[in-house]
């Protein structure tokens, strides 16, 4: 769980210890892509360990965001380059991953909700881009509170700015698939009064939903 420490948000007090993690983390992620860098550029590298660095990577992310600018954007750098050639091998391996994606969206100020960090919300955008899509989990009505969630804290006044204006669609794009996909498990479960209420929730935003993405 997150703490606020000052004006910043940490995962582990007090922050030395959370740069530590990042920094063993980081050293373990360069570590893997080093050994992997032959095997990468004749496209046989073991898809094990490309989702491991691809973990570590976001883990370094996501812990050096507010503690070490630097290197979480070039871990997200390092990330995006991953994913633009290994995107699917690394779909699977990363299904879990949308949480802290959102979040990563959010802190480096893609969604516009904060100053955005160096070239960090451009990187986000990307790798939501590239493994979003992955990382909806079919029928399960948390993914679409996460989506809603972000879009909703996403100001008005920031829909109009790049990189938010490029992300909302996307954002978007995964509410809509996610929303789909519960309601189609909702109407074939057993109706239940609670299943009932959800449904007719969700159905309520599919049209306007739709519209607005097309």
């Amino acid at each position: 769980e997150a703490t606020k420490a000052g004006n910043k948000v940490l995962w582990l007090l007090p922050a030395s210890s959370q740069q530590k993690v990042a920094g063993a983390l980081w050293k373990d992620a360069r570590q893997q892509l080093l050994s992997s860098e032959k095997a990468l550029r004749l496209g046989k590298a073991d898809p094990s360990v490309l989702a491991q660095a691809a973990r570590s990577l976001l883990s370094v992310a996501a812990l050096s965001v507010e503690t070490a600018a630097g290197d979480a954007e070039a871990a997200l750098r390092a990330l995006t380059r991953l994913c633009a050639g290994h995107s699917e091998e690394l779909s699977s391996a990363l299904s879990d991953a949308l949480p802290v994606l959102l979040w990563l969206v959010d802190a480096t100020g893609a969604t516009g909700r904060c100053t955005p960090k160096g070239n960090m919300p451009e990187l986000t955008a990307k790798i939501l881009q590239e493994l979003g899509p992955s990382s909806l989990r079919p029928g399960n009505p948390v993914t679409v509170h996460f989506l809603a969630a972000a879009l909703l804290r996403v100001p008005v006044e920031a829909a109009s700015s790049k990189p938010t204006w490029n992300l909302l669609p996307v954002m978007a794009e995964l509410l809509h698939k996610a929303a789909e996909s519960v309601v189609t498990k909702l109407e074939k479960s057993a109706a239940q009064l609670q299943d009932a209420l959800e449904r007719r929730s969700l159905r309520a935003w599919r049209g306007p939903l739709r519209r607005w993405l097309d």
